[in-house]
């Protein structure tokens, strides 16, 4: 088939060619039934044959069902003249691969794309499909600088396997892939952390000048070190990235979110630029949950002259260090720059109630580079900027069974925002938490000494998006654990290990803009 012959293609008009890969050509078309903008890609890169084609329907059919905010959407595929194609979202930004012909991509848009791109694969994960082939050319951009992750590496499953052999994409292949062997979620984790290597290097981690030499090197060669190209990098996101790439599966992070996680909390500050100590929020427990913290974020940066607490939300923000948009948090200090409210010296008893009118009641407030905690008109706000998750516990509580009721209101911010309710707070480190998003998601989640375990991850509730006020109740008895919103129990899980706590208010920020929350009408009682 010629490329004039595409010209004719059923159901679309055909616009131009944008682009040519090792695996086919790809069209800016109409869909003639929308009037939408899509892109068509023609899988022509090898010989194809009816099992081929059998295989290649299956698996489109079931991308074609897989729907995430950064998964390019699958809106049709077929045969045309014998030959396979896929139709999908016209995405005019480019690719992360476009972007890096200019030099390194900057740490905080690289880490919002990585945090994107994770809990993307970690999606197609849970629904049993392993992309196959993460690199910077399938990472495509927007308008607005917003990535997708596309070509879920079907192409493979349609033409000559040995076509996907190309340099392009044995510069990201895990070793077991280089070996033949099948890929898993462990694989794309490995190509992701290459990607990531890159983005912040400008520079692919092993060069070669055919395919072969490319994956012998990622079989065999040791991981190279990112900080020797960008010596600005933090030593522990040098560490993170290594661990991704490690030669044996078994020794990467569990899952893509897992591998986004370490390298948030790996972004900390240099020691010179740590403020100096002021009151505290809380009572922290620096001595055994900042070191397991800093071992999880896989490094230590040398020299530190003090704590640094790396308070991430793990797993459900999409978004990393800044702006925009994720998966799932930031650096939370645990020092203020303003005084603290002095909390009640003695615990508070059950049941207790706080309509936030007395800035003494026991919340902690805060102010800093990362937003602020604090009393107003008759409230708790909790003010975020972009990529960052704040916490508010209450001093005065240690109990293990609590049910915590309290109605919310976003004042501002964009609807990828997090407003939630913890309850077994010892500190940023060890709590359980269930969220809610103005677009309709909850979760839950219990963080162990830095270590993320999601409860629920992220599900869609109908009927809860749109509304900026919401009545949030989260219970948790024994092992169990309840979430409800508005009256309706949205999610359920089991704590595997209950423990005694207090209580906090949380609020995490997605996407660009400044995010606030206020906090009304606490009601906590024993279930």
């Amino acid at each position: 088939m010629s490329e004039t012959d595409l010209l004719e293609f059923p159901g679309y008009l055909i616009q131009g060619l944008v682009g040519r890969g090792g695996m086919g050509l790809v069209y800016r078309a109409e869909q003639v039934a929308t009037r939408r903008p899509v892109a068509i890609k023609l899988l022509t890169g090898g010989s194809v044959d009816p099992a081929r084609l059998a295989a290649f329907r299956r698996e489109a059919a079931t991308l074609a069902q897989l729907e995430h905010p950064h998964i390019v959407p699958l809106y049709d595929y077929g045969e045309h003249g014998g030959v396979p194609y896929l139709v999908v979202r016209f995405l005019s930004g480019g690719t992360v691969a476009d972007q890096l012909k200019t030099g390194p991509i900057d740490i905080d848009v690289a880490g919002r794309w990585v945090a994107d791109v994770a809990d993307a694969l970690d999606t197609a994960h849970r629904r049993g499909i392993t992309h196959r082939d993460v690199k910077p050319s399938n990472l495509l951009l927007d308008e607005a600088g917003n990535v997708y992750l596309g070509d879920f590496g079907i192409a493979a499953t349609a033409v000559d396997p040995a076509s996907a052999t190309h340099s392009g994409s044995a510069a990201y292949a895990s070793p077991e892939q280089a070996r033949g062997g099948a890929p898993d979620v462990r694989s794309d984790v490995y190509s992701l952390a290459v990607t990531t290597f890159e983005m912040l290097t400008g520079k692919k981690p092993y060069e070669s000048e055919t395919a072969l030499g490319m994956m012998v090197r990622h079989m065999h060669d040791p991981v190279p070190s990112a900080r020797a190209i960008a010596p600005g990098l933090p030593e522990a996101v040098d560490a993170a990235i290594a661990a991704g790439m490690a030669k044996d599966p078994k020794d990467r992070p569990a899952s893509a979110g897992a591998f986004a996680r370490n390298l948030r909390e790996a972004r900390v500050l240099p020691s010179a630029a740590i403020p100096e100590a002021g009151p505290t929020l809380f009572e922290p427990k620096p001595a055994r949950s900042s070191s397991r913290r800093l071992l999880l974020g896989l490094g230590v940066l040398a020299g530190a002259a003090c704590v640094i607490v790396l308070g991430i939300l793990g797993g459900g923000l999409a978004a990393w260090f800044t702006s925009p948009a994720p998966v799932a948090t930031a650096t939370v200090r645990e020092q203020a720059t303003v005084p603290v409210a002095s909390p009640p010296s003695s615990a508070r008893s059950i049941p207790l109630s706080d309509d936030f009118s007395d800035p003494t009641s026991g919340f902690a407030v805060r102010l800093d580079d990362d937003g602020q905690v604090a009393y107003a008109d008759g409230t708790l706000q909790i003010s975020v900027q972009p990529g960052i998750e704040l916490y508010s516990p209450y001093r005065g509580v240690a109990e293990e069974d609590l049910e915590i009721a309290v109605q919310a209101r976003q004042l501002a911010g964009p609807p990828r925002s997090e407003m939630g309710v913890i309850c077994r707070w010892q500190d940023e480190d060890n709590y359980v938490a269930g969220a809610f998003r103005l677009d309709g998601m909850v979760a839950l989640w219990r963080k162990t000494d830095g270590t993320d375990d999601r409860l629920q991850d992220w599900t869609p509730v109908a009927g809860l998006a749109g509304s900026e006020a919401h009545a949030f109740r989260l219970t948790c008895l024994g092992s169990e654990i309840r979430f409800a919103v508005d009256g309706a129990e949205v999610a359920a899980a089991e704590d595997p290990f209950p423990a005694a706590g207090t209580l906090a208010l949380m609020a995490g920020l997605l996407e660009p803009g400044e995010l606030t929350v206020a906090f009304d009408e606490l009601q906590v009682s024993r279930p």
